[in-house]
Parts: C-alpha cells; sequence; structure tokens
C-alpha cells in the first residue's frame, strides 16, 4: 500500500500490474517487464513462467509464445524462435522438437512439420528440407523417408516423381529402377502398357519388320499351288512364295501346306504294325505273292517309290529313292519321323538321339548335366534364374539367379533384387539396397548415420554410409536411449532408478535405515545400503544411543549438557 499525502488517516492499495515491498511509501512500482501482478495490495511481483512472457511494465499477465517460439526459462521479456527443422510441440513451448523423418521445416519459428510431398523424402530427423527421389524411383504417399523402386514394366526417366508411367504398348523393361524403357526389336511385339518382355510374332502366317511395334503384320497369302518358302519363318519378313512340287508316280506323305513344300513317299494305310511282316503291313502291296526283294528297297535310308509284280528285280524295280531330309527309312520301303526327340542318323537309315542328348539303357534320351528335355526338339540349356537338378531345372528362389546352364543359384549382388517370376537381378538404384531380396518393393536408402535408438551396419552398396537395424535388445522400462553422438543402442536409467545385471533398471531402495547407519546414495549402477556405520562428532561417548538415522539421544535417566570451554566444548549425557 502506499499514501502520496500528508495528513491522510488511511493507505491506497496498489492496484493490479503494480506491487509496494516497503512501508511507508509514497508510490507503487510498476511490475518490470518479465513479471506481473493480476491482483491488488501486492508486496512483489510473480515471474512469467516458462512458455510465457511480458515485454511490458506494469502487466498483470503474461502472455504465451506464439506458435513456433518457445522460452525454456521464467521472468522472459520475449520468446525465442524454434530454428529450421524444430517447432515446439505444444502451446506455451519450453523447448522446440526436432522434426521427426519424413518431415521437415525449412523455416525458423514456424508451428510445425510438413511432410515430404509425393516424390520426396527425408530419412533424417531434424530436417530443413526435403530430398528428391531420384531416376528410376518414386514415392507416392506424404510424409515418407525412403523411395521406392519403379517395378518391371515401368520407368521413370526424371527426379522427384510420385509414380512410374508404364512403358508403352511395343516397349518393355524387364527390370527394376528403371529410367527408360526397350523398343521391341524385330519380329517381336509388346500388346500391351506396361510390358516386362516382348512376344515373338507366330513362326507362320506373321512377322514385323520393324521396332517398337504394338502387333504382328499378317503375311501375304500365297496363291494355290504355292507355299511359302521364304520369310515369316522368322517372324521377321514377309518373304516369297515357291511353286509346290507334284510327286511324279509315288504317294504324297505330306501334301503342300501355306508353308511347306510336299514330301513323297508310299503311306501306310492304318492297319499296319511294326511286328508284322512288310507284305501284311502294307495293304497296296498285294496279295502277298511276290518276293520281298521285289517291294523292298535293298539299302534303308530309302523309299519303295514304286514296283511291278510281275517283272523281274532288278534296275528300276523296285525304284527307291533318298529319304527327304528330317525323315528316316527304318524298313526300307516308308520313310517316317523320328521319335520326340531324336533326329535321323547321317545315313538316313536310323534315329538317334537329338545331340547333345545321349542314349540310356533303357532306350530313353538322357541330357547331360545343365540341360533338360525342354522340348520336342531335344536337350536345351537350363533358361536363366533356374538350375540343374537330377535332369530337371528348377526355378531359382527369389533373391537368387543363374545364367542359362547353371548347376546351382547364386545370390542377388549386392543391392539388388529378384521377385519369384523375375527376369535377372535389378539394381535398388544409387544408395539403396533391398532389406529383403525377394522383394521389389523393400528397397530402402542408405544414411549417413543412424539415430541412438538403432544400431548401424556397413551399407552393402557404399561403404560411406550405413543401414539402420534395430538394437540387438529392446529399451528397458524405466530407461532412455543415450542421446550423445556414437551411443547407438546405449541406454541409461531413469532419475531413482539403477542398472541391475540382467540389464534391467530397477527403482531404488529408500527405506530408511536403522540407527546407526547412513544410506549410501543409488548411484547409476548401485542400488542405496545401510552398510555405511554412522559418523557423528557430536555423540557423547558415555550413556548415548543413536536415534533418527544418525542422529543421538541420551539414555532414560540421562539429558543432554552442553560444556563449552576456552579450548574445547562438547555435548555430555549427564543425570537428569
Amino acid at each position: 500500500m502506499f499514501q502520496p499525502a500528508n495528513g491522510s488517516s488511511a493507505c491506497s492499495a496498489c492496484g493490479a500490474g503494480q506491487f509496494q515491498a516497503l512501508n511507508g511509501s509514497t508510490a507503487c512500482l510498476a511490475c518490470p517487464a518479465g513479471q506481473y501482478q493480476p491482483s491488488g495490495l501486492a508486496t512483489a511481483c510473480l515471474a512469467c513462467p516458462a512458455g510465457q512472457y511480458q515485454a511490458l511494465n506494469g502487466s498483470t499477465a503474461c502472455l504465451a509464445c506464439p506458435a513456433g517460439w518457445y522460452q525454456p526459462g521464467p521472468n522472459a521479456t520475449a520468446c525465442l524462435a524454434c530454428p529450421a527443422g524444430w517447432y515446439p510441440p505444444a502451446p506455451n513451448a519450453t523447448a522446440c522438437v526436432g522434426c521427426p523423418p519424413g518431415r521437415f521445416q525449412a523455416t525458423a519459428g514456424s508451428g510445425d512439420c510438413p511432410p515430404c510431398p509425393p516424390g520426396l523424402y527425408q530419412p533424417r530427423a531434424n530436417a530443413t528440407g526435403c530430398l528428391a527421389c531420384g531416376a528410376g524411383l518414386y514415392q507416392p504417399g506424404n510424409g515418407t523417408t525412403g523411395c521406392l523402386a519403379c517395378p518391371p514394366g515401368r520407368h521413370q526417366p526424371g527426379n522427384g516423381s510420385g509414380a512410374c508411367p508404364p512403358c508403352p504398348a511395343g516397349w518393355y523393361q524387364p527390370n527394376a529402377s528403371a529410367t527408360a524403357c526397350a523398343a521391341c526389336g524385330l519380329g517381336q511385339y509388346a500388346g500391351a502398357p506396361g510390358s516386362t518382355g516382348c512376344t515373338a510374332c507366330a513362326p507362320v502366317g506373321v512377322y514385323q519388320n520393324g521396332t517398337g511395334a504394338s502387333a504382328c503384320l499378317a503375311c501375304s497369302a500365297c496363291p494355290d499351288g504355292s507355299f511359302r518358302a521364304w520369310g515369316c519363318f522368322d517372324g521377321v519378313h514377309d518373304g516369297r512364295c515357291a511353286a509346290c512340287r507334284a510327286c511324279p508316280g509315288g504317294v504324297t506323305l505330306r501334301a503342300c501346306g501355306p508353308a511347306s513344300d510336299a514330301v513323297c513317299g508310299r503311306a501306310c494305310d492304318g492297319n499296319a504294325t511294326s511286328g508284322q511282316a512288310a507284305q501284311a503291313r502294307y495293304a497296296w502291296m498285294g496279295d502277298g505273292s511276290f518276293l520281298d526283294e521285289q517291294f523292298t528297297c535293298p539299302r534303308k535310308g530309302s523309299y519303295l517309290r514304286s514296283f511291278v509284280p510281275s517283272e523281274a528285280v532288278g534296275p528300276g524295280n523296285p525304284q527307291c529313292d533318298p529319304c527327304p531330309p528330317g525323315l528316316a527309312g527304318l524298313d526300307g520301303v516308308l520313310c517316317s519321323a523320328c521319335p520326340a526327340r531324336q533326329v535321323p542318323h547321317a545315313d538316313g537309315a536310323s534315329c538317334v538321339c537329338a545331340p547333345p542328348g545321349e542314349l540310356t539303357w533303357d532306350g530313353a534320351c538322357a541330357c547331360p548335366a545343365g540341360m533338360a528335355l525342354l522340348s520336342p526338339a531335344g536337350c536345351e540349356p537350363c533358361p536363366p534364374d533356374t538350375a540343374w537338378a537330377a535332369g530337371r531345372c528348377e526355378p531359382c528362389p527369389p533373391g537368387n539367379t543363374s545364367a542359362a546352364g547353371a548347376l546351382a543359384c547364386a545370390d542377388c549382388p549386392a543391392g539388388a533384387y529378384r521377385a519369384a517370376g523375375q527376369r535377372g537381378c535389378a539394381a535398388c538404384g544409387p544408395g539403396l539396397y533391398p532389406a529383403d531380396a525377394g522383394d521389389p518393393q523393400s528397397c530402402v536408402a542408405c544414411l549417413e548415420a543412424c539415430p541412438n535408438w538403432l544400431s548401424p551396419a556397413p551399407c552393402p552398396v557404399n561403404a560411406s554410409l550405413v543401414v539402420c537395424r534395430p538394437c540387438p535388445s529392446p529399451l528397458p522400462s524405466n530407461a532412455a536411449w543415450v542421446a550423445e553422438p556414437g551411443a547407438s543402442c546405449a541406454y541409461r536409467c531413469l532419475p531413482g532408478h539403477f542398472h541391475a545385471d540382467n540389464r534391467a533398471c530397477l527403482p531404488c531402495t529408500d527405506e530408511p535405515c536403522p540407527a546407526g547407519f547412513a544410506r549410501a546414495a543409488c548411484t547409476s549402477f548401485r542400488d542405496g545400503d545401510c552398510e555405511t556405520p554412522c559418523v557423528n562428532g557430536t555423540m557423547p561417548a558415555q550413556h548415548a544411543v543413536w536415534a533418527d538415522g544418525c542422529g543421538w539421544a541420551c539414555e532414560a535417566g540421562y539429558r543432554a549438557s552442553f560444556a563449552d570451554y576456552l579450548v574445547f566444548s562438547f555435548y555430555e549425557c549427564v543425570p537428569a
């Protein structure tokens, strides 16, 4: 209170925003900046708490720090701006919090951290900006910490993209993380967008003599009496037609077709059996009243073109021609195709396994290691991404690959992956590696450093970066990760707890000690105990006992007395 005039009978009350601590004052004082007083009759001002401020004198209240600002201490006359990459977690903030991974803040004094938009990412905390996904990568989501690899059939030539467009029809891309698509070559096409490979034009009837085609072209029709002798077999050229051959005097084994000439010879009537005599097998030979040499060619590898039963066997009777290419004359009468996976011998008189196949004891054709019977043509190398096992080509498991004819699968190189059914391994991209070598969606970025709650390991694609993995052991209860640099996976117990031998953080013991013993303080690695005897230099030597920890009291029937001499002083217990 105060009284400015002489002779007054009462004092006046100080108003809100004022104070007066002294008696006999003639005026009140305004609360200084950083303090306030909401009431009258005050003898002191109140400090603005942390998170608030007041820049003016004589204030009745403090102001909350605005969004993006904070104040860690009391009596503040202004708030501090959160630096770029940080934000206040709540109104009246006393500290700033770092932007989490996937978010950023480029401006100091901002109230929040917006998420990284699609096409951008940020794997680190406290970021002031986002990073652009590189070519061959994309990110469709907001607030992400890494990029995804463009899947096979898609591409992305630019940086900072939120999607990977599909390869257009006529183009393809078998690998992930691609920056461009490849055009289908001659004799190939890709009919739909997003293709991972091209399809060969059918061997007969269609062709394609351009690149980047989405369909094959129909071959021009050959006129009647001709066949396609060149082109359209390879699926690349239209080609030319040639006149069909007429079989002179004999029987047509195969008629002239759109893509092949006729094959001439004597046909079986369908009643033949390989175990019968030649006359019984071929009904057109007559009633069997003639000799075998009259209707059998003198050497195998030929077929019987004609014979005259009434004429003697000699030059021109029977008439025999060599078997056409691709057919074998096994009985001197008829030329026929060899069984599947076999080809005519060079003499045309027998069938052998198509090289490199070899005949087994049971009469089957077997392939050497690394090859298998994949088609009627015979042995072929096991395709890429398969491995030979007991005569079969088994697919490589995801994350593994192989070259053609391989005997075993091998891991994809570092930084690459291969999904089931994918052709070859594909790289995630610069600075990226697959967390699962069999999953194209698992590509993640290597980092410069790891947060303390993660364990760093060498990046498989860049020795200067690290991979962040979970710590070997989880964070115990009542503990916090150590924030100092280089303290990965290190933790300390919260105040009031200590480290036990089993990694647990146990509460410190806070029970009173028995009389005469002092409690040793609980430390980070040792609980408090009562094993330390009390030391009290004022305790009398006789008739005194410990009390209240390390205090003392006189025994019953005695009282404490203080003896003060010129040279020294002491307490003693004397009879009451």
